[in-house]
């Protein structure tokens, strides 16, 4: 189209001087059509098919010029047909690329322009996170034009793009599917879920994507394999667990959920591999070693676009990079301001490797307390930025974790909390505020 439009505007544009010399002269060689009312239906042709013609030349200044002598002698209807003419024309241009911006590239400044309350600061912090998640994955915005992608998306090291706020859906028991009906509303594309029912109902998961009419295409699904499963031939069994359960023919994202498991959640039916799986990973049989093989296979024979691991150590994870045929596209950890877990997110910097944080408000921590106070969303630091900021706690938290290059899921069973949760890229957050948050990394104290 744009070459189209550039043929176009090199075509010259006829002269309004001549073209109405032209009438004068026509009117002068026959009598007959000076009386009034053939003439004036003649001129009043001959002006619409002249108008009609010269805005097809929009760009001339002849055109300019004949339609401001045309107008005051035109009656209502023709110009309103001269308006509707002149809106196609801008339609041509916009479709070209000459006259409109680029939706992608409005997309792409989405996260830099969203801290409108943080002015220049809020800039230079956005800059910063853009770059630290380059280490991770590159972060660019989503195509489609929809708010849903505002966030943005990271490119794993394949190529294989994954949007930067999902919603996680662990703990939602019974509610998870009318939670996961209300995340699609707000926009959410990204669902994490899991095979271990002791936390998610990733059936229901499944059950609620299939009464939304969105397109398999818009998803990223992300399932992670039960601990008690490793092996081999276990893991590719269980892969097909979830494919039933979520209700596609492929996934996303498939992680190993735990290097090793442990008697709360598997108690007599641990993996062949023992606690540990083999060794610090899983080096012997049955260990999470194995398990990384099958999913070497399922990747490499497109059942799942991307394979990952979730709470491995450092050890772990370096183990996992040294003798893996395919390097992890994504390590999902436990991370929030109290305990940022930077060490691992600048390991996986170091690898191209993604970092998804989860537990991102905090709730890990009331897991071990008695307390019923959130200490990341309750501290005073927290609660003064977002006062500051006229953002929510959650929003702060998020936007802070999105600055730090993570992809964040976090999930909530209240309506309104899950669409603020997803526009928390809105958030303006300025450097100084960053900086604050930071320090309460290693802390546990001051949530009052």
């Amino acid at each position: 189209m744009q070459g189209f439009a550039s043929r176009r505007s090199r075509q010259p544009a006829p002269s309004s001087s001549s073209s109405l010399a032209f009438l004068a002269r026509f009117f002068s060689l026959f009598p007959a059509l000076r009386r009034p009312s053939v003439r004036h239906s003649l001129i009043l042709l001959g002006a619409l098919l002249l108008l009609a013609r010269h805005l097809s030349h929009r760009t001339s200044p002849h055109a300019r010029k004949l339609q401001a002598q045309l107008s005051p002698h035109l009656p209502a209807s023709a110009t309103a047909a001269a308006t509707a003419t002149g809106g196609t024309a801008a339609t041509f241009s916009a479709a070209g690329g000459s006259n409109s911006a680029n939706p992608a590239d409005s997309a792409g400044s989405a996260l830099e322009n969203s801290a409108a309350g943080g002015g220049r600061e809020s800039g230079a912090a956005e800059r910063r996170g853009s770059a630290e998640s380059d280490g991770a994955g590159r972060s660019e915005a989503a195509g489609g034009g929809e708010e849903a992608q505002g966030a943005g998306m990271v490119r794993l090291w394949n190529g294989v793009m994954m949007p930067r706020v999902g919603f996680g859906t662990a703990g939602l028991g019974d509610e998870t599917a009318q939670a996961v009906e209300w995340a699609l509303e707000a926009g959410y594309r990204l669902f994490d879920s899991a095979q271990a029912r002791e936390w998610y109902r990733e059936d229901a998961v499944g059950a609620a994507i299939a009464r939304h009419n969105v397109s398999r295409n818009d998803l990223f699904l992300v399932s992670k394999l039960h601990p008690r499963h490793h092996g081999y031939a276990i893991t590719r069994e269980r892969f097909a667990d979830s494919l039933r359960d979520l209700r596609v023919r492929h996934l996303d994202l498939f992680l190993l959920h735990y290097p090793f498991c442990f008697p709360a959640i598997c108690g007599g039916n641990m993996p062949q591999g023992g606690a540990g799986g083999g060794g610090v990973g899983g080096g012997g049989a049955g260990g999470w070693l194995d398990s990384w093989r099958a999913l070497e296979d399922l990747y490499q024979r497109g059942a799942v676009r991307a394979i990952g691991v979730s709470n491995f150590g450092r050890e772990e994870l370096l183990e996992l990079i040294a003798q893996a045929e395919v390097k992890p596209h994504v390590l999902q950890r436990n991370s929030d301001p109290l305990r940022a877990d930077t060490d691992l997110q600048t390991l996986c910097a170091q690898h191209g490797i993604a970092y998804m944080a989860y537990s991102s408000l905090g709730s890990q921590h009331l897991l071990f307390s008695d307390s019923s106070r959130n200490p990341v969303l309750a501290h005073p630091t927290i609660t003064a930025i977002a006062a500051r900021r006229a953002c929510s706690s959650a929003q702060v938290v998020l936007k802070w974790g999105l600055l730090k290059g993570q992809v964040v899921i976090p999930r909530s069973r209240n309506r309104v909390h899950i669409r603020e949760n997803f526009e928390a890229w809105r958030c303006g957050l300025g450097e100084g505020d960053v900086a604050e948050i930071d320090k309460l990394d290693g802390t546990m104290d001051g949530a009052g």
